[in-house]
């Protein structure tokens, strides 16, 4: 786990970082960064860039190409994560960093760090998509790609670091101009939620969906844990419970998947992980069929939902 990541802070700073990467895949344990890009921003305007591709060991597969634009030819002369990643380490510096949905990224780049660095990435941190909870409820995604389009930003170009980087920025700034009250914004973050509690044993199936058998949510055993950056847990439940999945409160023998969301404002937790992440891992070392995935493993999963 990652003990000595930042903070997750709500602010609204002059001087920052925006950052954004890359990878072949969703999960920092199997797939590698092959893009890293960074924006420094001094008095909310930009000052210097940084943008390299990265070569990485296991070839990227087609759909990371159809999705980006960055293929393997493309990155066969581009230095390897190891070579770059004390750079953009070094352009980062102290700074605040800035993303959308940047819990991805950071995990990234904090393995990274670590494994070729020797230090972990311990910079505070800015999630754009937690200003999009607040300001945008009602938009179903939270996407860079669909808070773009409701802001009236055109996307063009997403899916590239850099364009990422600038895109982030944009949507930041443009959230940051529609709060009147900052100080009453900052209090929306610390309300605890009110009243309205639910079990996974309120959730019931849609009658009107019928599930595949053949889907990977299909007939196993979901808890979740932390909070969910894209969609709320309650949401996300419901799409298990339709898709023909369960629930459990608490993770058992019976649980399959433990979805790990962001524990960043939780205060509770001890050395970085919460009480059913630990019991997952205790089950596994015991032999149980049980995987701890991430919040965008999920929304994989469920993709034809």
């Amino acid at each position: 786990m990652r003990e000595e990541k930042g903070r997750s802070v709500i602010s609204f700073p002059d001087d920052y970082t925006v950052i954004d990467i890359e990878t072949t895949g969703l999960s920092p344990l199997w797939d590698e960064i092959i893009e890293l890009a960074a924006i420094r921003y001094r008095n909310r305007r930009p000052i210097e860039t940084f943008h390299t591709l990265v070569k990485p060991q296991i070839p990227i597969n087609a759909f990371i190409t159809m999705l980006t634009g960055i293929s393997n030819e493309m990155v066969k002369n581009s230095p390897g994560v190891a070579d770059v990643i004390g750079q953009y380490l070094s352009f980062i510096g102290d700074d605040v960093v800035v993303g959308h949905n940047v819990s991805f990224d950071i995990n990234f780049i904090y393995d990274a760090s670590v494994n070729h660095a020797g230090k972990p990435f311990t910079n505070d941190y800015i999630n754009t998509v937690r200003f999009a909870n607040k300001l945008l409820p009602d938009l179903q995604h939270r996407t860079l790609g669909a808070v773009c389009q409701r802001l009236g930003i055109s996307p063009d170009g997403a899916h590239r670091a850099l364009k990422d980087c600038e895109l982030t920025n944009q949507i930041f700034q443009c959230m940051i101009s529609m709060i009147d009250d900052k100080e009453s914004f900052l209090k929306r973050f610390k309300k605890k939620p009110s009243g309205n509690k639910w079990t996974a044993k309120d959730i019931l199936a849609n009658p009107n969906y019928v599930p595949d058998e053949e889907s990977d949510i299909y007939g196993k055993a979901f808890c979740f844990t932390g909070k969910l950056d894209q969609m709320p847990r309650k949401e996300a439940c419901q799409i298990v419970v339709n898709m023909g999945g369960k629930l459990t409160e608490t993770v058992t023998k019976k649980t399959n998947y433990l979805v790990l969301g962001c524990t960043d404002y939780c205060k509770t937790i001890k050395d970085g992980k919460t009480s059913k992440q630990k019991k997952a891992e205790k089950l596994q070392q015991e032999g149980s069929d049980i995987s701890v995935i991430t919040e965008d493993v999920f929304y994989q999963m469920i993709e034809s939902y």
